[in-house]
C-alpha cells in the first residue's frame, strides 16, 4: 500500500509540477494586477505612437511651431471668440509680412520661424502647404487665405497635445473618432518601405481605373465617418485598439519595449515591492 501510494503521489506530482507552479505564479501576478498593467502599458505606447504619427501626417513641424507661437486654442462658434481669433490672425500676419505687400510668402514665413528658434525650415514643405490654401495660385497667402490655414492648424494641434493617457482618450469620443477615421496609409517621409508599398498598391489601383479607385476611397472614408458616428463609446474604443494592433503589425506605427518604471503609479509600485522579482526584469512589447 505504501509503495503504491508513493508511486501514485510521485506520478501526480510529476504531472502537476510543470503546470501547477507556473499557474500559481501567474495567480500571484494576477492578484497584483500585473497582466492588466502590462496591457495598459502596451496600449499607452501604441496610442502615443498613433498620436505622434497622426500629428506628423496632418501637420508639418514648421506649422506645429507656428501654432505654438500663435498660442491659444481653436475658437468656438461664438461671435466673440471668432472676433478674437481674427484679430490675432491679423496681428500675426502683419508681423510676418515684412515687406508690407499684403501677402505672405514661404520665404517670409521661413524667416519668421527661424527667428522663433526653429533650427531647420523646409521651404518646399511650406510651398506645398501654401498651395493648399492659395486660392488664386499666386504662391503667396493673403490674409483671408491665412485665416483658414490657422484655423485648420489649431484644430489639429488642439485635439492632441501628445501627452494623453489611454484612459483619457478612452473617454474622449472626439479623439477616438479622429483616430479611427484617419487615413493611416498616407505616405510617411520617414518610412521608405511603407512608401514603396503604398505606391505599388496605387499602381495596381490605377490599372483598374484611377477615377473609380478615388471614388471608392472617398465613399469608404465617408462610410467610416458615418460608422464612427453610430458607434457607442465602448465599441469605438475596441475598434481603435483593434485597428492599432493591425497598424502595429503592418509597420505603420512602432513602439519601443516598455519597462516597469513606476509609471503605473502606486499600484505598480506595490506590485514591484512585493512580487517584483517575478517580472521586473521583463519588458512589455
Amino acid at each position: 500500500d505504501i509503495l503504491s501510494f508513493t508511486f501514485l503521489y510521485s506520478v501526480v506530482s510529476a504531472a502537476l509540477f510543470p503546470f501547477g507552479i507556473p499557474a500559481f505564479l501567474y495567480w500571484v501576478l494576477y492578484l497584483y494586477n500585473v497582466p492588466r498593467m502590462a496591457r495598459d502599458k502596451r496600449r499607452q505606447a501604441i496610442i502615443a505612437s498613433l498620436i505622434s504619427t497622426y500629428k506628423r501626417q496632418v501637420s508639418a513641424s514648421e506649422l506645429e511651431h507656428l501654432a505654438a507661437y500663435f498660442g491659444g486654442s481653436k475658437p468656438d462658434a461664438s461671435e466673440a471668440s471668432m472676433r478674437k481669433f481674427e484679430k490675432r490672425c491679423t496681428r500675426l500676419f502683419r508681423r510676418m509680412d515684412t515687406d508690407g505687400s499684403g501677402s505672405l510668402s514661404p520665404a517670409e514665413l521661413s524667416n519668421q520661424l527661424l527667428q522663433l528658434g526653429l533650427a531647420d525650415v523646409d521651404i518646399p514643405t511650406l510651398e506645398k502647404i501654401f498651395a493648399k490654401y492659395d486660392g488664386d495660385g499666386g504662391g503667396e497667402l493673403e490674409l483671408e487665405e491665412f485665416k483658414p490655414m490657422m484655423m485648420d492648424l489649431l484644430s489639429h494641434t488642439a485635439l492632441f497635445d501628445g501627452l494623453e493617457k489611454w484612459h483619457q482618450i478612452g473617454e474622449n469620443v472626439e479623439q477616438l473618432k479622429v483616430l479611427y477615421c484617419h487615413d493611416w496609409l498616407r505616405i510617411q517621409e520617414n518610412s521608405e518601405l511603407m512608401r514603396k508599398k503604398f505606391m505599388e498598391e496605387r499602381k495596381h489601383a490605377e490599372v483598374i481605373r484611377m477615377d473609380e479607385g478615388l471614388q471608392m476611397e472617398r465613399e469608404s472614408a465617408i462610410a467610416k465617418v458615418m460608422e464612427a458616428q453610430m458607434m457607442s463609446k465602448p465599441l469605438l474604443r475596441k475598434k481603435v485598439l483593434f485597428m492599432a494592433d493591425g497598424l502595429l503589425s503592418s509597420g505603420v506605427v512602432a513602439i519601443n519595449a516598455q519597462s516597469w518604471d513606476l509609471s503605473g503609479g502606486k499600484e505598480e509600485q506595490l506590485a514591484l515591492l512585493h512580487v517584483g522579482f517575478l517580472f521586473k526584469n521583463y519588458e512589455v512589447s
